[in-house]
């Protein structure tokens, strides 16, 4: 079984918490906020108190994007992940769904070819994994249907392709961090990755240390997953009890960081597990952060417009389920009953390691937090969520800039690159 759509909503929607510190007056403070230390069993545990955050420095967003990424009608952007920066300032962008499209854009956001297409032939793509940049912007792409591995480059377009391993890897695996050595690394995404033989739910998900093209892949660690449970599933005089997604519920994400892995599980609360490459817990990163309850009010506003949605997607599609099954499945899908932590952990091209809050359906902002591997927070940013329900937030870091996934006036997915001052 593939991701599920809400999984691929979370990694688009940049999902984060509010300001649920109870700093109260607490000022902002212009320094890093450094960590009380201590070790316990063998691991360095850095804690923060709970109002660190209120404490921590607060970094200043731009009012408007200094560069703009917006493919237009023809190369839409719906369903892209990010824009993946170059050297030379621009941007590829990759999109799997309504046709698989490997895209360049220029410097200043505009969009100016297709590097690969749908297709089985050399250098097409059908469902791909992330585009991965090496030294000298040459690009990799693993695109899992044909178990290949392709290289392009910005300028010349397709430049060769091997064979890979063809187990399904690059789309229950994307790459989401890359390791000191190139490794890289990434958590099962799927179901099929959390079922027993027996066809019981373990908690667990493998954490796999691969090369490119998943050639020599090991797992690491077996890692908390994403929050599932069991729920019985009708298709006419059938029942079968199927794993479905918590809703609300807290999903696991992991990222590279020089020789360290880091694992954001929910596992406690606000922690952030680091591992070495051999999947050995070396440190924790707590803050003392309270996880808000999920309301009655907010459960019901959550699924009507999941309702609201499968009502507007379907139409007359024909559908192996009726729309009043279909609409008893998303009122009994299991809920959380505190909201997540945090949304994702994402890499810093500083080497800090950035924590995106959980966005409560509604907020109109979103947060994020820089920290240093020994548990200093660097600093906080807010921006403005352009439209609700439109997947807006940060999906990538750097130095001075921030790209932040919109929705312009006319509810048309966009990238805007950011400047930040620290």
């Amino acid at each position: 079984m593939r991701r599920s759509l809400p999984l691929v909503l979370c990694a688009l929607l940049a999902c984060g918490t509010p300001e649920a510190d109870g700093s109260g007056d607490v000022t902002a403070g212009t320094t890093p906020i450094l960590p009380d230390t201590q070790t316990v069993d063998g691991v360095l545990v850095m804690r923060h108190g709970a109002d660190a955050f209120a404490r921590a420095p607060r970094w200043v967003l731009e009012d408007a994007p200094s560069v703009v990424v917006d493919g237009g009608a023809e190369h839409d952007l719906s369903y892209v992940y990010r824009p993946v920066p170059l050297s030379d300032g621009r941007f590829v962008a990759l999109r799997n769904i309504g046709g698989a499209e490997l895209m360049l854009f220029g410097a200043d956001g505009t969009f100016e070819r297709v590097l690969a297409g749908t297709g089985q032939g050399p250098g097409e793509l059908m469902a791909a994994s992330e585009p991965i940049v090496l030294p000298g912007d040459t690009l990799v792409v693993v695109d899992d249907p044909s178990a290949m591995i392709n290289w392009y480059h910005p300028d010349s377009g397709f430049v060769r392709s091997e064979r890979g391993q063809a187990n399904g890897s690059a789309s229950c695996f994307d790459p989401t961090g890359r390791l000191a050595d190139g490794r890289l690394v990434a958590i099962g995404n799927c179901s099929s990755n959390r079922m027993h033989r027996d066809g019981t739910l373990r908690a667990e998900t493998p954490l796999l240390v691969f090369s490119l093209g998943y050639l020599q892949a090991d797992t690491a660690a077996l890692v908390p997953g994403a929050r599932m449970a069991m729920m019985t599933v009708r298709q006419g005089d059938r029942a079968f009890e199927t794993p479905r997604w918590v809703r609300l519920g807290q999903f696991t994400t992991v990222t590279a960081v020089d020789s360290t892995i880091v694992v954001a599980d929910g596992v406690g609360g606000y922690v952030l597990r680091l591992l070495t490459p051999e999947g050995t817990e070396r440190g924790r990163i707590e803050v003392a952060r309270p996880l808000l309850p999920v309301s009655d009010e907010l459960r019901q506003r959550v699924i009507d417009e999941q309702i609201r949605r499968l009502e507007e997607r379907t139409g007359g599609e024909r559908m192996a389920i009726t729309m009043d099954e279909a609409r008893r499945e998303i009122r009994e899908e299991p809920t959380a009953d505190t909201l997540p932590a945090y949304a994702r952990v994402m890499p810093g091209e500083d080497g800090s390691v950035w924590v995106i809050d959980y966005i409560v359906p509604g907020d109109s902002t979103w947060a994020a937090t820089a920290f240093r591997l020994d548990g200093t927070i660097l600093g906080r940013v807010t921006g403005q969520r352009h439209a609700e329900g439109g997947g807006s937030g940060p999906v990538w870091f750097g130095r001075d800039r921030i790209i932040v996934r919109e929705l312009d006036e006319d509810g048309v997915v966009r990238f805007g690159v950011y400047r930040v001052e620290r």
